[in-house]
Order: structure tokens, then C-alpha cells, then sequence
């Protein structure tokens, strides 16, 4: 006899055992003034330079400063000013540990890190379930979305300082935070999927 289905809340595939060590920041940036925003669009996204550079260039005279995962093409990439880092590929759970919010493409593994850290993102969505992704993100107050291939410069300024400033939605990004944590209920899916198996 087969197990009746029932619905699982399953919030992230992290596993706090497996989580790396928090990331090192250079001393020298560290010393600058300024919160932290972490620029990442995917593995895939990320190989399109006129995407990664155009988001760096408008953020450039803003008063934060930066870690970029530049892709397989990041030597094409060229930083301003020395409140950018980076490098073609970044262990963005170590990054995810020390920024104070992220610039991402919205795909469901980036912005379930997101929210298991509690670091809240603005969404530059390409397809499938990132358009989705960045539309819930806004319906629900946790952040903003913007069409990557079509904001102004001001929209992403925008968006910038109103994440940056907004507590409420820090708040919000925190107490999700929390209860992932605290709940870590990829535990009760394990048991679940074992037990389906077990019993079918």
C-alpha cells in the first residue's frame, strides 16, 4: 500500500554541516567604507560580459562596495575603482555569509541561499523560473525586480538604495533567516522520501 502524498515546506537544500567557512575579505577592502553587495548572474548568465560589466559600471560611484563572480570570461572584465573584487569564480555560500545583500539573476538555488543567510536580493530575471522568482520577490515586499536587458540606469540605482535603506525588508530577509535555520526541515523531507520509497 502506497503512502498518501502530502505537501512538504522544503526552504532550502542547504545542510548546515556542509556549509563552507565564511568568506575572507582583503584587508584593504575591508578598510573601505560602505556595505557589501554580492553581483552574481549564474554559472551561465555570467558568460555574457556586456551583462556583468554593464551592472558594475552603473554601480560604480555608489557609495557600497563589491564582490563580483565574473564568470569564464571575467578577464574581459574591467573594475573602476577598488571597491570592486572578485574573480571568475566565487564560493558564493562563503560570500553569501558576509555581504549585506546581492544582485543575482533569481534562479531557485541562488535565491534559496539567499534566504537561508538572510541576505536580501534584487532580481535581474533571463528566463524559466527566475521571471517567476523576481515576481513573487516583489509581490511579497522582499525586494526588486528589474528586466536585465531593459533598465535604466536610474531604475537600478533605484532599487539599490531604496533594498539598501529599507529595514522592513531587512527584517524580513532576517526573520526568514531564522526560521530556515531553525527549522531545518530538509531533515523531515530525507525521512519522507525514505519512508515513501520504503512503503510503495
Amino acid at each position: 500500500m502506497k503512502k498518501a502524498n502530502n505537501l512538504i515546506q522544503f526552504d532550502t537544500p542547504l545542510i548546515p554541516e556542509r556549509i563552507s567557512a565564511p568568506y575572507v575579505l582583503p584587508e584593504q577592502f575591508s578598510k573601505l567604507p560602505g556595505e557589501i553587495i554580492y553581483i552574481s548572474l549564474g554559472s551561465m548568465f555570467s558568460m555574457y560580459v556586456d551583462l556583468v560589466q554593464r551592472l558594475i559600471d552603473v554601480l560604480a560611484d555608489l557609495p557600497y562596495k563589491f564582490i563580483v563572480s565574473k564568470g569564464p570570461r571575467g578577464d574581459e572584465i574591467t573594475f573602476p575603482n577598488d571597491k570592486f573584487i572578485g574573480s571568475n569564480f566565487v564560493d558564493q555560500i562563503a560570500v553569501l555569509q558576509v555581504v549585506d545583500a546581492m544582485i543575482a539573476h533569481g534562479g531557485n538555488n541562488s535565491l534559496n541561499e539567499c534566504f537561508y543567510f538572510g541576505v536580501p536580493c534584487i532580481i535581474l530575471p533571463v528566463l524559466a523560473d527566475q521571471i517567476n522568482n523576481g515576481k513573487r520577490i516583489e509581490e511579497t515586499g522582499y525586494g526588486f525586480s528589474l528586466p536585465i536587458h531593459d533598465y535604466s540606469d536610474d531604475q537600478l540605482i533605484g532599487a539599490v538604495e531604496k533594498l539598501m535603506k529599507n529595514d522592513e525588508i531587512r527584517v524580513k530577509w532576517k526573520k526568514a533567516s531564522e526560521r530556515i535555520q531553525k527549522e531545518k526541515n530538509y531533515n523531515q523531507m530525507i525521512e519522507y522520501i525514505f519512508g515513501y520509497f520504503k512503503l510503495s
